[in-house]
């Protein structure tokens, strides 16, 4: 089959810069890494190390990527999240040598325009421990749904129910929570046991997702009503309905 312009622009890229720059490259699980660099010694960079990218335009690959990230730091691996169409997934992952160049990036790189009028989203990546359940029946409160994750899964710590209504006598939950686990590990294997099958709570089809890099955090701290919460959540489905026809339902 005869690759694409798209494809053939990824495969090239890929193939010049192992070239110039001598990283081990390989593809996997639809990602495609670059590093550790072959004079690499000792052991990887401690966590802290690793910036998370976003809004990356689709036809964008490695050639413009790694050399821009490069100039802020020496890099010990980047993941370039791939589809079957040697396209990129918008999204990709740098692990800098050193704390302070993964911060130094975020300074110098977020917002950083790399096509006109499309800016690249750059913020410090942490570990996964959380996961994003949406379609949750609205009049389950945060110990109910705390109690039955514990007794389905393992290294449960908490459950966040996201924006504080601040009149509410009691808080319920607005259609979604986040699981909060002792692990990245524990996380994981939550996920692979609630996606075996449909997962049900209540007669309610759930939504398991990983969620993004700083959305926990964003929406903790919002204080406002559930039509604003759809441009943090990405369109996701809320109370088992999509963001486009909550928000209509909401206004």
């Amino acid at each position: 089959m005869t690759r694409n312009t798209s494809s053939n622009t990824s495969w090239n890229a890929q193939v010049a810069l192992e070239q110039n720059t001598r990283y081990n490259v390989t593809q996997i699980h639809g990602q495609r890494i670059f590093g550790p660099p072959p004079d690499w010694e000792g052991s990887p960079p401690p966590r802290g190390c690793e910036v998370y990218i976003c809004n990356i335009p689709l036809n964008v690959f490695e050639n413009e990527l790694l050399p821009l990230f490069q100039s802020v730091g020496r890099i010990y691996k980047f993941r370039l999240m791939m589809d079957y169409n040697g396209l990129n997934r918008g999204f990709a992952f740098v692990n800098y040598a050193h704390e302070k160049e993964a911060i130094f990036a975020v300074k110098t790189l977020n917002n950083h325009e790399i096509r006109p009028g499309h800016s690249l989203h750059v913020l410090v990546s942490i570990d996964k421990c959380h996961l994003y359940l949406g379609g949750l029946p609205r009049d389950k409160y945060k110990m109910e749904i705390l109690l039955e994750m514990k007794i389905l899964t393992d290294g449960v710590k908490d459950v966040i129910l996201g924006p504080v209504d601040e009149g509410a006598s009691r808080p319920s939950n607005y259609g979604f929570v986040y699981v909060h686990y002792a692990s990245h590990t524990a996380a994981t294997n939550a996920r692979r046991k609630l996606m075996r099958s449909p997962f049900y709570l209540w007669r309610k089809l759930i939504d398991v997702q990983w969620p993004t890099p700083g959305e926990v955090a964003k929406v903790q701290n919002l204080r406002f009503t559930v039509p604003r919460l759809h441009e943090h959540l990405g369109g996701r489905a809320i109370n088992g309905s999509s963001a486009s026809s909550e928000t209509s339902t909401q206004m």
